[in-house]
């Protein structure tokens, strides 16, 4: 049996559940103990074995992308003390299409069968 490599996080949504929290910024920036929630989801990929996450995001999601872009959650990690124990995974956004499914976590797959191919 192969070991699974790849990650998908559905982070496309508006977080209409969350309102009116979720109405200011992206639902996963929305911070969970001093740390944006994406922190918690992509700490545990590489914890789990993962070494690529594919992020499957919408329009407006850029304080999300820069988050993960610049390096914030490497430094996050080094204050956590995890630098040097726990590599961030390699994460690719992938864009999905404004109004493409009424159901976006089946949505989220979709987008990703090429990227990800058949690979684990």
């Amino acid at each position: 049996m192969q070991k699974v490599k790849k990650g998908v996080v559905p982070a496309a949504g508006l977080g209409t559940r969350l309102y009116p929290m979720a109405e200011v910024q992206p639902k996963e920036m929305l911070p969970i103990g001093g740390r944006p929630m994406i922190y918690y989801t992509v700490l545990e990929a590489p914890l789990s074995g993962l070494e690529e996450v594919y992020i499957v995001v919408s329009e407006g999601k850029d304080s999300l992308r820069r988050y993960l872009e610049q390096g914030e959650l490497d430094k996050d990690l080094q204050e956590q003390g995890e630098g040097g124990r726990i590599r961030s995974p390699h994460i690719t956004f992938v864009d999905q299409p404004v109004g493409s499914c009424p159901r976006p976590y089946f949505q989220a797959c979709v987008c990703v069968p090429e990227i990800v191919k058949c690979d684990p």
